[in-house]
């Protein structure tokens, strides 16, 4: 007994298991040539095998290896008939900069009667030339001896210059060692800040601005005192912690004081409980839910926006941070920020006006689209037909190019066996074809004989045919009019022509085959025994209508003149 074992999600050049792995589109030659097969199987298991994303990119690399030593192949045959040197292919490259490569000519220059100094210490110590012992810098002040200024310089920068370099590696090193990735992402946003910063100033530059100092005098013509009730501020909004937006720290200390209260009180309550916010007696918990709602908190909110405060002092610090500076307008409208001067300019001076039909719009996109829709020719960019309106050609990619429709599989219309390229076709059918349609419910009557039709037109038909025998579907050699052409064409196909009738509706019980469908329905109820017409003077039914009629006709015969009369 065998067991056969499918490993699904393998990686086939690397046999890793825990990686996302994609079936091989290109370089599948390649892959068996390196597997030593030199055909392709034709099984699918082989031609459908699944690499990883490293296995994926060392077969593209040995891919394009393979075209470049193909590619110098051809070139070294062409350059050696040609007796000519062979270019590289190669795309590294050396740059030279002249910032390293500067070189040092050194002059020579009489000795003089100097010192070196090689080493600076911390001591004041200096190691002289003629003996190596250390003497004090004191010491040497009083000896004369003169000092090669140029080399001592030379000497000491050199030393500099190997500390700092050895002390900055090692720093970057550290550096980049305990770099992480939000070190990396708070860089990035610094970066965007920075941007918006400078484009604010940019906007900011051009608008009018005047500089605002508040008083204290006029403190109450720049805010308002509320009474805030608890349905109020729990409509307000808050973030995840539940602090309050655009209200003071101590406010928001203040209202979750009195929330909690509220919750303690309501919870706790029983029979004739006192109220820890204004000491007052209440009977029953309903009572106190009431007399909760009622309840407020004093607040002072900016005139100039939705922020609230306890006390005057928020209120005027929040004024000197957030407003110090009135924005005017062109047209000497004044704004305390920059948000409310925007929106101003957006809808009431910015506007684009078309140059061919000279409306005016508020928005850039509004009147690209209004120019895309009107203005511009309606021309398909895939099959390059071109159209009267925008709308038709919308409709026309809807429904010809379905390739920007995103489906997974082409619907189907089962009562109708009929399957549509996209979504859009398939609604369409479902609105127009007549099979989806529900029967209207209208009732025309004909003038002269009082029958009844579903349709005006069919009535007409009717009218003209019958009683009027006016018809533009005449047949000349039997002398008879017909109401469609569709009828006068079967007409001679059939009668004149005396062609056999196709009997392609067949019956799935019995096999027997039928000229319409109406023949074949009536036929499956010989098999089912379905009697859907019944007689409105008896209970007899019948499986078909003309059954039903001829037994009206003749067995009631005087009950059908006795209602006509």
């Amino acid at each position: 007994m065998s067991i056969k074992i499918e490993f699904v999600n393998v990686c086939r050049g690397c046999l890793s298991s825990d990686r996302n792995i994609k079936p091989m589109k290109n370089n599948t030659s390649l892959f068996f040539f390196l597997l030593e097969d030199s055909i392709i199987p034709k099984e699918s298991n082989y031609f459908n095998m699944h690499l990883c994303w490293e296995c994926m990119a060392l077969l593209k690399k040995v891919a394009e290896f393979q075209k470049q030593i193909q590619r110098s192949k051809d070139i070294f045959i062409q350059e050696l008939e040609n007796k000519k040197p062979c270019l590289s292919l190669s795309r590294l490259s050396v740059h030279h900069k002249n910032n390293y490569d500067e070189i040092i000519e050194h002059k020579e220059i009489e000795p003089e009667p100097t010192i070196k100094l090689e080493l600076f210490n911390r001591n004041n110590v200096i190691k002289t030339e003629a003996n190596d012992s250390y003497c004090d810098k004191r010491d040497l002040l009083d000896v004369d001896f003169t000092v090669s200024v140029t080399e001592v310089t030379e000497q000491f920068n050199k030393k500099a210059i190997k500390e700092e370099t050895s002390d900055s590696f090692y720093d970057e090193k550290d550096s980049f060692d305990n770099i992480t990735e939000a070190d990396v992402i708070s860089n990035s946003i610094d970066k965007k800040e920075k941007k918006l910063q400078k484009k604010r100033k940019s906007f900011k530059s051009a608008i009018n601005t005047k500089r605002v100092d508040y008083n204290e005098a006029d403190s109450e013509a720049y805010m308002s005192c509320l009474q805030l009730t608890v349905k109020e501020i729990e409509s307000l909004s808050r973030s995840k912690r539940g602090v309050i937006h655009d209200m003071s720290y101590r406010a928001n200390v203040a209202v979750k004081k009195m929330l909690s209260n509220r919750t303690k009180d309501i919870k706790m309550c029983s029979s004739n409980t006192t109220c820890t916010e204004c000491t007052e007696v209440l009977p029953n918990r309903t009572s106190m839910i009431q007399h909760w709602n009622d309840h407020t908190i004093p607040m002072y909110k900016c005139y100039f926006c939705v922020y609230y405060g306890t006390d005057k002092d928020e209120i005027m610090n929040h004024l000197q941070q957030k407003h110090p500076t009135i924005y005017i307008c062109n047209c000497e409208a004044q704004f305390r920020s920059i948000r409310d001067y925007f929106k101003h300019n957006k809808n009431l001076h910015t506007v684009y006006d078309c140059d061919i039909c000279k409306k005016r719009f508020k928005s850039r996109a509004t009147i690209e689209k209004h120019m895309l829709r009107n203005h511009l020719p309606s021309k398909c960019n895939i099959c390059h037909k071109s159209y009267r309106t925008y709308n038709i050609l919308k409709t026309h990619k809807y429904a010809y190019h379905s390739e920007f429709m995103r489906e997974s599989e082409k619907p189907y219309c089962v009562e109708c066996d009929m399957r549509f390229k996209n979504d859009f076709l398939y609604k369409r059918h479902l609105r127009s074809a007549v099979a989806h349609r529900p029967r209207r419910e209208e009732k025309v009557p004909c003038p002269d004989c009082g029958k009844i039709f579903t349709r005006k037109t069919y009535m007409m038909n009717h009218y003209k045919l019958v009683h009027v025998r006016q018809s533009k579907h005449y047949c000349d050699i039997c002398d008879k009019y017909f109401i469609t052409g569709y009828a006068i064409r079967t007409h001679k196909k059939f009668v004149h022509d005396k062609l056999e009738k196709p009997k392609d509706k067949i019956c799935e019980i019995c096999g027997r085959g039928f000229f319409t469908n109406r023949v074949l329905i009536n036929h499956k109820r010989t098999h089912t025994g379905e009697r859907p017409f019944t007689c409105s003077y008896c209970p007899a039914a019948f499986a078909q209508r003309s059954a039903m009629k001829t037994h009206e006709r003749t067995q009631h015969k005087n009950f059908s003149t006795i209602v006509l009369n």
